[in-house]
């Protein structure tokens, strides 16, 4: 289990230096989890991460992680943010001086939403193999490429990965197809490792119930229309629940930002 803490002998072991880049610092409960097992998985592997975050104030206020601000190097948003005001040459700087580069948590490798956003996902992967830094993917999934400018950089960049860690076997499959067998391997998701970190309180007679939880775009990357029909057929599904086993129905908002605010 790579996930286990590291069987080391007593005595001080230099910590290694990383950029960990995800996304976080959307206020998002699961990335924010993933952030929270990952810090601390690899402080016991003696890796000191730096989260190179979408909100680097958010990331630092809510877990006190050393962040810095992620930027498109391209310039996909804004070439004068990227270049003219010097946030780019500032996260190669970054890069440059860590010792490791670390992509971890979530579906962080897809290219259905287009060349603009794919781009922004692998550039800095891209950039850190050139640097000649080893480069791990932890905790991700990876979705078939659709397009043929993803099949062609999944092909160069997997196998140049020092170490994939994936939580699905569709992962598994897509980086074997991609020559990188060698260097994945299948770990359930790093967020189940929580309980461990921070056991759950003692249940004080709390009614039971069943947290559901929607997402305001299930169908971002239209695969999951959530039309009235399932809603109404989901909602049929959770009264027979209630009924069958005397519980009750909490629902949850996952994430909470202007563009995508899950309490709607």
């Amino acid at each position: 289990d790579c996930y286990a803490p590291p069987n080391r002998q007593s005595g001080a072991l230099a910590m290694k230096t990383a950029l960990l880049c995800g996304y976080y610092g959307t206020r998002n409960v699961g990335d924010d989890l993933m952030l929270f097992c990952l810090q601390h998985w690899l402080k016991q592997q003696c890796i000191q991460a730096t989260v190179l975050a979408e909100d680097a104030q958010q990331v630092h206020f809510s877990g006190r992680y050393a962040s810095i601000q992620n930027y498109p190097l391209l310039g996909q948003w804004s070439i004068k943010q990227a270049w003219i005001e010097g946030k780019a040459p500032h996260i190669l700087r970054q890069m440059s001086s860590s010792e490791l580069f670390i992509a971890g948590g979530g579906d962080i490798l897809r290219d259905e939403l287009g060349l603009r956003g794919f781009s922004y996902q692998v550039e800095k992967l891209i950039v850190a193999v050139l640097l000649g830094k080893p480069v791990y993917l932890v905790n991700v999934g990876i979705t078939e490429p659709t397009t043929r400018y993803g099949r062609s950089i999944l092909s160069w960049l997997l196998p140049r990965c020092s170490k994939i860690l994936v939580r699905d076997h569709r992962s598994v499959q897509i980086c074997s197809t991609y020559k990188a067998a060698k260097v994945t391997e299948f770990l359930p998701d790093i967020v189940t490792s929580f309980p461990s970190i921070v056991p759950a309180p003692v249940n004080s007679g709390s009614e039971d119930y069943v947290l559901v939880c929607l997402h305001a775009k299930a169908n971002i990357y239209g695969r999951y229309d959530l039309s009235a029909e399932r809603l109404s057929n989901m909602a049929a599904a959770l009264d027979r629940f209630v009924d069958l086993h005397n519980v009750n129905v909490r629902f949850f908002a996952c994430q909470s930002i202007p563009s995508v605010d899950d309490h709607e």
